[in-house]
């Protein structure tokens, strides 16, 4: 099987998008589409790494990138000087490395976390015809509501509070706390090299977003169409899947969102919200169990 890698950067009006993407040769009379990886706010694409070393070797080609403001992706000093400072669309970022950087005419299958759920949720809705298939992990879903509970709720506003008195390492560390080990759970119940791992991407993040420069302090496009309110007409696979120690908004989005749209299949792992990081052996497999269910059988 010949795998080869290829790096580079994308230009878009806001910046540069770093990705990367390893391809895998066709094998003869087969047809398969690209896996798109999209990472969540508390990390970049390198979260993806095993993922994408596990499913090239099984035969799939995966196209990975930071998110604006993310790892090596980059705004332009114009953009943040720009006042106002428009948003920037991410869907138009997939568009243009989906057309500047994967072979003509590739179908994608977009496998996102967190706010990459949401990306990827959104991506399936808006362009339903470069997309085979989604798979939402932990994601947001915009327009649905459900309350969190007063103590997640004090642990959302401490890191509000740590960004603007632009504490990175304190923020770093709560977003671990967060996202590592739950909300709900004991500090330091994530496995500590895990919890390192996450700390290190932290603290890149949240420098950025005291400076404004990155991170969630970037600001997106709502979509043209809201994928909370389009979930029956998604026609194509979708799995959706969680953590058991992740926030309670997240748990009831996803099964909320996998029972709104038609065929949707679901599982539950034993993690907090970086569901691939600390189940990664059984996410790996569930994935690529998913994968060929849906596209090789």
């Amino acid at each position: 099987m010949n795998i080869s890698r290829a790096e580079g950067f994308l230009e878009v009006n806001e910046g540069s998008v770093y990705w990367t993407y390893t391809s895998v040769e066709a094998i003869k009379n087969e047809s398969r589409p690209v896996l798109l990886f999209l990472h969540p706010g508390v990390a970049d694409h390198t979260l993806w790494d095993e993922q994408v070393d596990y499913l090239t070797q099984k035969g799939w080609s995966c196209l990975a990138f930071d998110l604006l403001g993310f790892g090596q992706s980059h705004a332009s000093v114009e953009y943040l000087r720009s006042d106002p400072r428009r948003p920037f669309d991410p869907i138009r970022h997939v568009d243009l490395l989906r057309e500047q950087v994967l072979p003509a005419e590739s179908a994608v299958v977009p496998i996102g976390l967190s706010i990459g759920g949401s990306l990827a949720l959104g991506y399936t809705v808006n362009r339903p015809e470069y997309v085979s298939g989604a798979i939402v992990i932990a994601g947001g879903l915009l327009g649905f509501e459900h309350s969190n509970t007063p103590q997640e709720e004090r642990l959302f506003a401490l890191d509000d509070s740590l960004i603007l008195a632009g504490d990175v390492q304190g923020a770093a560390n709560l977003r671990v706390r967060i996202w590592g080990d739950g909300p709900l759970q004991e500090p330091g119940r994530m496995r500590e090299d895990l919890a390192d791992m996450m700390l290190k991407w932290n603290i890149e993040i949240s420098a950025r977003e005291c400076a404004k420069t990155g991170g969630c302090a970037l600001d997106t496009v709502t979509p043209e169409k809201p994928a909370g309110t389009l979930l029956h007409a998604i026609d194509v696979p979708v799995a959706v899947s969680y953590g058991v120690f992740d926030e309670t908004y997240t748990t009831a989005a996803m099964k909320y969102l996998a029972d709104k749209v038609p065929g949707a299949t679901i599982r539950e792992f034993r993690a907090a919200h970086m569901v691939n990081l600390e189940a990664r052996d059984e996410f790996n497999k569930w994935l690529s169990d998913w994968l060929e269910t849906n596209f090789l059988e």
